[in-house]
């Protein structure tokens, strides 16, 4: 049997709020579900380089992408690369079955699109606009220019628009009928079963696609065979689409149920595959009353750094997307496409942590934010442990419990400056505090505050989030003292437009500490 949901259906408990197929004189209806958030760079690119490890790249309109390596031998050397996010409740991983990869992509701005699990393909565009070739970046399979040509996609009309995106499976059921006796037995479909089906993307250019939640994928090409009965033609292999079969799909606002209907050996087999986008239907404009829009989330980068964005400081270069939000931290010297990647939960609405930043491809910290739009805690995966913050009023940190060094500190300010530090182990008896007092030059700080660095607070990689605007207000002025109270020890700082230069008792002629830069 060639049923459209691969796998048999799971003996589970009876699925709730399965759609009926349509009447087949009656024609379905599309849902407008709004415009995916990639249409308009969504696409199959055919890659025509001779020698090339790829066949072809697609895009999706949702947010997803599929890698196909060339089948010259190519993959059979290519290890399965799962990254190690199983904490997330959402799908956060790349998936490989054979030559075929498939997972999320973020764009990066300026044609440049990071791909989960893969590395970055930045779009070549020709004289007439339209995309010649594509410049791969892959941290598994290295880097290379390729010649692509995009396909030819479908018409746009109201049912393929409706239809191609990203669909999460939710449920689903089976009735086998006996034909001689009339005899039924009625399965459903759990999609939280080891090995079932999670999640469907449909293409513009013809391509199906169905990832299951042990990691692997079945990809297959569609085509309308009734497109106003909603019926659709799909086949495995598209190279004679022998052996197609068909099935019928409606829809009931951002919900979808894909029916199959089978007769072989004296039974009827009756499949019913619910699913449901994160695109909503939007209201009916005659209804009333009507809910104002809500105002998109600001970028919190906006709202610490204003339009100074910083570039980069040392060797760590900032990439903001289109909206201000800091998507990656980027090593200038590393080429394999590696960092850090921030994913805003709280801002996109998907499950899981509000933020959180992976290191490459593994997940490295994981943060709540507060009310006031900062991180109240932060969970260091490495190191197991939680780092909480406390501020004021104004959104300067006051307080730090650092669970991976076990100390807390007190932080005071005047007149939107920094101007002491206390810190402390509190795992220690007696506890031995040690003091630290600031003061600062007139010039603006744009933002350039290293808490390690400039103010002896050590929080490792938890720092990230302050470029991220994540972690309260910065000090208005740049610091240019530093006094120990035990020690009465003193370092002094000298900026420049793009650098400063540490002076102290142990380095009486300064050497430069670190560099940075910011966006024009």
């Amino acid at each position: 049997m060639n049923f459209f949901v691969v796998a048999l259906l799971c003996l589970c408990t009876l699925a709730t709020g399965f759609i009926a197929c349509s009447d087949d004189e009656n024609p379905v209806t599309a849902p407008d579900l709004g415009t995916p958030p990639f249409e308009a760079v969504s696409g199959k690119y055919d890659v025509t380089s001779d020698g090339s490890p790829y066949e072809s790249i697609e895009l999706g309109a949702s947010g997803n992408y599929i890698v196909v390596l060339d089948n010259g031998g190519y993959s059979a050397s290519v290890a399965r690369h799962t990254a190690l996010i199983d904490k997330m409740t959402h799908r956060t991983r790349a998936a490989q079955s054979g030559n075929i990869i498939y997972g999320t992509f973020t764009d990066l701005g300026n044609g440049v699109y990071q791909l989960e699990d893969f590395g970055t393909i930045e779009l070549v565009t020709g004289s007439n606009g339209e995309v010649t070739g594509i410049e791969v970046d892959s941290s598994h399979y290295g880097s290379t220019s390729l010649a692509v040509q995009k396909e030819q996609g479908m018409v746009g009309s109201s049912m393929t628009n409706a239809l191609c995106r990203t669909w999460r499976v939710v449920g689903g059921r089976e009735i086998d009928t006996d034909l001689s006796t009339g005899e039924q037995e009625e399965y459903s479909y759990n999609p939280n079963e080891p090995g079932a089906m999670e999640e469907m993307m449909f293409t513009k250019s013809g391509t199906y696609v169905a990832t299951y939640n042990d990691n692997t994928i079945d990809m297959g090409h569609w085509q309308w065979k009734d497109e106003g009965q909603g019926i659709i033609s799909y086949v495995w292999d598209a190279e004679s689409w022998e052996g197609y079969a068909d099935a019928t799909i409606s829809f009931s606002g951002n919900t979808a149920t894909i029916y199959e209907r089978i007769e072989e050996d004296g039974y009827l087999y009756e499949m019913y595959t619910t699913l449901e986008t994160a695109e909503i239907a939007p209201d009916d404009p005659t209804d009333e009353p009507q809910e104002p829009e809500q105002p998109a989330v600001d970028s919190p980068v906006a709202r610490v750094f204003g339009d100074k964005l910083i570039k980069s400081v040392s060797d760590d270069t900032y990439i903001y997307d289109e909206n201000g939000f800091l998507v990656q931290i980027a090593d200038e010297n590393d080429l394999e496409g590696e960092g850090t990647f921030f994913h805003y939960n709280y801002v996109t609405g998907a499950e899981g942590p509000d933020v959180y930043t992976l290191d490459g491809t593994e997940l490295e910290q994981t943060a709540t934010i507060g009310e006031n739009g900062f991180v109240s805690s932060v969970h260091h995966e490495v190191h197991d442990c939680v780092t909480t913050f406390e501020y004021d009023a104004e959104g300067h940190i006051t307080h730090i419990v650092d669970g991976r060094e076990e100390r807390e500190y007190e932080l005071t300010w005047e007149n939107g400056d920094l101007v002491q530090m206390t810190r402390w182990h509190y795992d220690e008896d007696p506890i031995e505090k040690r003091t630290y007092f600031y003061t600062y030059t007139d010039q603006p700080s744009n933002g350039i505050m290293r808490f390690y660095k400039d103010y002896n607070i050590d929080l490792d990689v938890v720092e990230q989030f302050y470029y991220a605007g994540l972690m309260g207000i910065h000090s208005q002025h740049l610091i240019e003292t530093e006094t120990s109270e035990i020690s009465g020890s003193v370092t002094r700082y000298v900026w420049t437009d793009h650098d400063v230069t540490k002076y102290s008792d142990y380095e009486p002629d300064g050497r430069v500490d670190y560099t940075f830069s910011f966006y024009e």
